[in-house]
This record gives structure tokens, C-alpha cells and sequence, in this order.
């Protein structure tokens, strides 16, 4: 106990502080270069100095924003007023201010309609059901989620998908549907473990462990929590350690470990103040007061119950207050002080008539949220199916204009060889005639020498002929000769 005590006061001074400090130096470095710039540049860097005074100041990061949006206006910069009204409703979202940041939120939704920003869409709809959780109105952030995660789908948006799977299975948890939450819970971590997501990831099995401790699986919760402490601290922001010390409060009291539990409570108040988130504090003041109760420290169980009951009041939150009378009275009843303990339990029958109600009409919406997401998540399998068959169409498409695309190489390459074969035959024959024709030539040159020969010769014996007496006209010649001889 004691290590484990050590180990979060260590947790405590180490980053709590370090957090501090880093977002007061970007505050300081900010506000230097500030004075500098102009147009769009002053605005986007106000917008930033917003964002580092959310864990320092809320009231000055809120006026930063505002000025950011004044400016925006005047300037007609889209981008700055969603960017500084989206700020403005996570602020007054943590100051308990649900309207603001409602009315902020509807700005936002406006200007991502208008230019067609799908991001900017889901992340405002993301809000808005952080928002409505807030507030308690499970059914609207369950419909608010569901739009979310509908366009992240859109997009395959993996961190997105597992940080709205998340955020749901949280809304099924506060409404008690424990097997939703679960179901939800694990696709979420199935997607941060996909994108390499530690904090995610220890930030789902914390909300794991509350499902475990709610179906009384308490020595789950402790084992899940106790191993985040020791294996993700390097990966958990104060607001995730606090969430954990604070689940880890519940399990210890519901093990009856009372020792424990008042310790890891009173050290997850502590860094719930200094991050300065009203309804946390709210919620941790109540655990403190419970297990303090439980613990026979009356009076620290009163003071912290009436400051939780003062909070909820300030920020119209009925459970808060109802939770507060009910630990109230119980502790006046153990204390023996009679009359306070009847005075609160009316509180909490006056209340119960609204909360009934409202939990009534909470329970119809969920009737109706439940068989819209059925109905949405036979949607999703359909399409599913639908992209399945769409790229067996497409794989088989490929593969046919594949296969064409072979023929028609094999074609033009017939078509090359029968070319290539044709010019040849094409040369050989013009070569074959060329050597034909100076054959042609060649004979026809012959012939005519032959021709002017025999022409001589012929030409020669009409001389030869003229030149000679004939045979016969020689032995007339000498017959006649002989004759007059004798």
C-alpha cells in the first residue's frame, strides 16, 4: 500500500507540475511573438494561446477565444470562427455552462455545413455528444456519436472510429447497458490498438474496468486499473491518472479495501482541482464522501458531500445533487443525527419525482437509440456486403481487362512479327526483281551484240558470195572448156 501510495504522490509531483509549466511556457512564448503579427496569423496564434490556457485558466482561455472570434468576423476567416467557437463550447462545456456550449456547438455545426467541412462536421457532432453526456442526456449523445462515427466511416478514419466507439460504449455505460458499453468499449480498442494508440488504449481499458466493477467483476477492475498504474503511466495525461485513481477508488471500496480506497480517492481529488474541471471535482468529492462514510469520518464525508451538492447546484446537474443528499443522509443517519438525515432524505424524494421522469423518458429514448443503431449497424453490414461484392466485381473486371490486355499484347505482337515478315518478303522480292532486272538488261545487252554478230556474219558472206563464182557455174565452166578441146 505504501509503494503504491508513493508511486502516485510521485506521479503527482512529477506531472502535474510538468504539465503546468510546459503550457505556461507556450503560453509565454505565445504571448511574445503576439504582438508581431497580424491578419490571419494574429488569430490563429490567439486560437493557440487559447488552447494553452485551457489546463491553466478557463476564464482566460475563454476570453482569447472570444477575441479570436471577434476578429475572425471582422475579417470574414471561416477558419478562426470555427476553430475559436469550437474552443468556446469545450470550455464552457468543463465549466459546466451546457448552453454556451450548446449554442457554440450549433455555430460550429453551421460553418462546416456551410463549407462542406466533413472533418469539421464529425468533430462538432463528437462534441455535441460529449456535451449532451454532460448533461445526462444519454439519448442525444448516443444520436450525436452515431452521426460522428457515420462520417469518420465515410473516410476510414481508424483514430476517429475508435475514439467515437469509445465514447459511446461510455454513453451505454451511464445508461447501465453494460454488454453495449463492453461491445463498444472493445471495438475502440480494437482500432487504437491498430493505429499504435497507448493512451488510447489505457484510456479504453479504463473505461473497461468500470464495466467490471459495475457487473461486480471488482477484482477484474482492480487487476485491469492496477496494471494501467504500472504499466501506462508514461502514456497517461493527469486528466486519464485521475480517471483511473478514480475508478480504482470505486473498486477498492466495493472490495471493501477502505484503506486503499480513501488514499487513491484522495489523491485523484487532488489532481481533479488542479486541472480545474468542475463537474471531475463534482464527481470526486462524492467517492470521497462515500468512502469516507463508509470509513466513520462523518464529518469529512459531510464537507465534502454538501461542497459536492453546492457544485451540482451551480451547474444545474440534478444527479449530482441527488448523489450528495443521498450520501448525506446516510451519514447523518450512521452519526446519529436524526433530523439533518430526514431533512436530506425529503431532498432526495423531491428530486426522485424529476429524476424518475427524466429517467423514464431517458428509457424510451433508449428503446428508440437502441433500434436506430440496430437498424444503423444493419445498415453498416449491408453496405459491408455491398463493398464486398463491389470489389469481387472490380477484382474480376481487372482481371478481364488483365486478360485482354494480354491478348491485345499477343495480337500486336502477331501483328509486329507478320509486319517484319512482310517487309522482309517485301525486300526480298524488290531485291529479286532489281537483280532480275539487270539480268533482263544484261541478256537483252547480249542478245543485241549476239544479234549485231551474226548481222556481220550474214553481211560478210553476201561479200564472201559476190566475191566468189558458184560451184555450179565452175563446172559448166570446165565442162564446156573440155569439150571444145576435143
Amino acid at each position: 500500500m505504501k509503494r503504491q501510495t508513493l508511486y502516485t504522490l510521485t506521479c503527482l509531483l512529477l506531472i502535474v507540475p510538468a504539465v503546468f509549466f510546459a503550457q505556461k511556457n507556450k503560453v509565454d512564448s505565445l504571448l511574445k511573438v503576439l504582438p508581431g503579427q497580424k491578419d490571419t496569423n494574429r488569430i490563429k496564434t490567439m486560437i493557440r494561446i487559447a488552447g494553452a490556457y485551457r489546463r491553466l485558466n478557463l476564464d482566460t482561455a475563454i476570453s482569447y477565444a472570444n477575441i479570436a472570434l471577434k476578429e475572425s468576423e471582422k475579417r470574414k476567416y471561416v477558419y478562426g470562427e470555427y476553430q475559436s467557437t469550437y474552443k468556446l463550447a469545450d470550455y464552457y462545456r468543463e465549466q459546466g455552462q451546457f448552453g454556451n456550449s450548446l449554442k457554440n456547438l450549433e455555430r460550429c455545426l453551421k460553418i462546416s455545413k456551410e463549407i462542406k467541412d466533413s472533418v469539421g462536421m464529425a468533430q462538432t457532432y463528437n462534441s455535441y455528444g460529449n456535451t449532451y453526456q454532460r448533461m445526462g442526456d444519454f439519448p442525444g449523445a448516443l444520436k450525436a456519436f452515431q452521426n460522428s462515427l457515420i462520417i469518420k466511416e465515410r473516410f476510414n478514419d481508424k483514430t476517429g472510429m475508435g475514439n467515437t466507439l469509445i465514447n459511446i460504449g461510455n454513453v451505454y455505460d451511464h445508461m447501465s447497458i453494460y454488454d453495449k458499453s463492453e461491445e463498444y468499449i472493445l471495438k475502440g480498442v480494437a482500432f487504437k490498438k491498430e493505429v499504435d494508440d497507448l493512451h488510447g488504449v489505457a484510456g479504453a481499458l479504463n473505461n473497461l474496468s468500470i464495466i467490471y466493477t459495475r457487473t461486480k467483476r471488482v477484482k477484474k477492475s482492480v487487476e485491469v486499473l492496477e496494471m494501467l498504474l504500472r504499466d501506462y503511466k508514461n502514456e497517461m495525461e493527469p486528466f486519464l491518472l485521475s480517471a483511473v485513481l478514480g475508478n480504482l477508488a470505486e473498486a477498492y471500496q466495493r472490495d471493501n479495501k477502505l484503506d486503499k480506497a480513501l488514499k487513491v480517492a484522495t489523491e485523484c481529488l487532488e489532481i481533479r482541482e488542479g486541472l480545474g474541471d468542475s463537474t471531475e471535482v463534482s464527481y470526486g468529492l462524492i467517492t470521497l464522501a462515500d468512502i469516507e462514510m463508509e470509513h466513520g469520518n462523518y464529518d469529512a464525508a459531510i464537507k465534502h458531500a454538501k461542497r459536492a451538492m453546492q457544485m451540482g447546484k451551480d451547474m444545474g446537474l440534478l444527479n449530482h445533487i441527488w448523489d450528495a443528499n443521498i450520501t448525506l443522509a446516510e451519514t447523518y443517519a450512521a452519526k446519529g443525527d436524526y433530523k439533518q438525515a430526514v431533512e436530506h432524505y425529503r431532498n432526495v424524494i423531491r428530486l426522485s419525482d424529476t429524476l424518475i421522469n427524466s429517467r423514464a423518458h431517458t428509457t424510451v429514448h433508449e428503446m428508440e437509440v437502441k433500434y436506430e443503431t440496430d437498424k444503423k449497424e444493419a445498415e453498416i453490414t449491408k453496405l459491408n456486403d455491398q463493398k464486398k461484392i463491389h470489389e469481387l466485381e472490380i477484382e474480376k473486371q481487372e482481371a478481364d481487362i488483365s486478360r485482354q490486355r494480354w491478348f491485345l499484347l499477343f495480337g500486336a505482337l502477331l501483328i509486329l512479327c507478320m509486319v517484319g515478315v512482310s517487309v522482309m518478303v517485301y525486300r526480298s522480292y524488290k531485291q529479286k526483281k532489281r537483280s532480275n532486272e539487270k539480268l533482263q538488261s544484261a541478256y537483252n545487252v547480249i542478245e543485241e551484240k549476239q544479234k549485231e554478230i551474226l548481222d556481220s556474219i550474214y553481211y560478210a558472206r553476201r561479200i564472201q558470195s559476190s566475191l566468189f563464182t558458184s560451184e555450179k557455174y565452175i563446172e559448166k565452166t570446165i565442162g564446156r572448156l573440155k569439150k571444145s578441146e576435143k
